[in-house]
């Protein structure tokens, strides 16, 4: 058996193989006390490598996506892909905030992270440190460039 800590780099070879591959990853846990709220309007693109970026660094995490972009133009969400995303259809062109709100609505962890659509998480993401701070001071919200 192998230990691996959470947070921590870890470097993987394939010592059998002659190319001698090797991989340099942090292992995450997943963020069972937060759910991850976008609001999108027509930036499938951008939604899809931020959903990526989620499934990378913070895999199984719940995401809530609220969505009114015009029928002609509404792309529904791969379930296949991405398990762990709701996607909820709104009437085209509601606006920001009601997107929001929905959202936030269907929330059901103790926590949830607002991000633009066209926001990416990176191995720098320290959302673990985002709940560390939440816990210890006992604020309701806390935000911030990063995190």
């Amino acid at each position: 058996m192998t230990l691996y800590l959470l947070n921590k780099q870890h470097s993987f070879s394939d010592d059998q193989k002659a190319s001698n591959a090797k991989l340099l990853a942090t292992i995450r846990q997943q963020l069972q006390r937060v759910t991850i709220v976008i609001k999108t309007f027509m930036r499938y693109q951008c939604l899809e490598l931020l959903i990526d970026s989620i499934q990378i660094f913070f895999p199984g995490t719940q995401v809530i996506v609220a969505d009114n972009t015009p029928n002609e133009q509404f792309e529904r969400i791969n379930t296949y892909q991405y398990p762990f995303v709701k996607q909820n259809k709104m009437p085209p062109e509601t606006g920001l905030f009601p997107g929001r709100a929905l959202a936030i609505s269907q929330v059901s962890t103790e926590y949830f992270i607002s991000i633009d659509d066209d926001f990416t998480l990176t191995s720098y993401t320290k959302l673990d440190e985002f709940l560390k701070v939440i816990d210890e001071s006992g604020y309701d919200m806390i935000g911030g460039p990063d995190w």
